[in-house]
């Protein structure tokens, strides 16, 4: 399907054991194009390309969808929604995302001390290029694999493509960060801090076998 010209959400995902796949998303100005809650669900094999963020809206233009009292439209590709009682074994695996005026991919944080069947989140094989904002959040037994970021987080977007860990109320278990490919991330406005990937509140950590370059920082901030 093509999903093109569209300010609101484009997918809205819940449930369980659902797959998207071969979809173009284009030209979307909302919040996110795809939100998803429940478990075992695929997200695979999606083009998203050429989203800028909306420019010069107001008050009165665009109604705050949140709820509250600020008009948050910073589009995120993919993103996760109102967290159930199971929210697992999500697999994000082989999307293109190419000049995207926000944020990669959005995991949602437990707002416990114990998040129970929030966990197991894949994202492998994406392809992220000229995507402004990071790729975020964090569950207990995160996989981002043999993903590429190439010229991601620039413009004041952010000035890393990966910040992923815990939440504020609790340590996340079980984070594996391998085979990445990070080629010239960062926009460089301010030495030393661009560039660099970002895995806070974290146990049990595995960092192997990624391949960093043209960055101001060549390190991870922990």
């Amino acid at each position: 399907c093509l999903f093109s010209n569209m300010l609101g959400q484009s997918i809205v995902l819940n449930g369980h054991n659902n797959i998207i796949t071969n979809n173009e998303f284009t030209a979307i100005y909302g919040n996110s194009f795809i939100t998803y809650s429940g478990y075992n669900h695929i997200i695979r094999r999606n083009y998203f390309h050429d989203c800028p963020l909306p420019l010069y809206y107001g008050e009165n233009d665009i109604v705050d969808h949140t709820g509250g009292t600020f008009y948050d439209y910073y589009v995120r590709t993919i993103i996760q929604g109102t967290l159930q009682t199971v929210n697992s074994n999500i697999l994000i695996m082989e999307n293109w995302m190419e000049d995207v005026e926000g944020a990669g991919i959005s995991m949602s944080h437990s707002d416990t001390a114990d998040p129970g069947d929030i966990h197991s989140t894949f994202i492998i094989g994406n392809v992220f290029i000229g995507v402004a904002g990071p790729t975020d959040g964090g569950q207990n037994n995160t996989h981002i694999s043999s993903n590429t970021f190439y010229r991601c987080s620039f413009e004041g977007h952010g000035d890393s493509p990966v910040t992923v860990g815990g939440g504020s109320a609790y340590t996340n278990n079980g984070m594996t960060f391998t085979y990445n490919l990070m080629v010239g991330n960062g926009d460089h406005s301010a030495y030393p801090d661009e560039g660099y990937q970002t895995i806070t509140t974290t146990t049990n950590i595995t960092i192997s076998s990624n391949y960093l370059c043209g960055m101001e920082v060549t390190r991870f901030n922990r």
